[in-house]
């Protein structure tokens, strides 16, 4: 299977950094695990978590969205794991639900998930 990632960031023995191709936000990446196992997943998710922790102690942004979807009615685009780390400013108007509308989740969804966001 040809995966569709090619603007390389980092590439380490677990997992290759990638920019995303339509990004929702400056700086938005994908990690992406050399193999298709939980163990390799959750080392991307360690990861995209100490990146997106070095982001806000560095001022690059004040918070940050980690976000997989697993199989096409989830939004799935790339049939192969990967975990996007979005970075978040307080100015910013990313709207994170219509980005995931945007990937292929029916706005129905989208509809019942962000009247759920709202009123928390």
């Amino acid at each position: 299977m040809e995966l569709p990632w090619h603007n390389i960031v980092l590439e380490t023995r677990d997992y290759t950094v990638v920019r995303e191709g339509f990004p929702v936000a400056e700086g938005h990446i994908i990690f992406v695990p050399v193999a298709d196992t939980p163990e390799k997943i959750l080392v991307c998710y360690k990861a995209a978590i100490g990146w997106g922790a070095g982001w806000v102690s560095e001022g690059f942004c004040d918070a940050y969205n980690m976000v997989q979807s697993v199989g096409r009615v989830a939004g799935q685009a790339v049939l192969y794991p990967h975990v996007h780390l979005i970075p978040r400013r307080a100015d910013s108007q990313v709207n994170i639900m219509a980005w995931s509308s945007m990937m292929g989740i029916s706005s129905r969804t989208d509809d019942t998930l962000g009247s759920q966001r709202r009123d928390t």
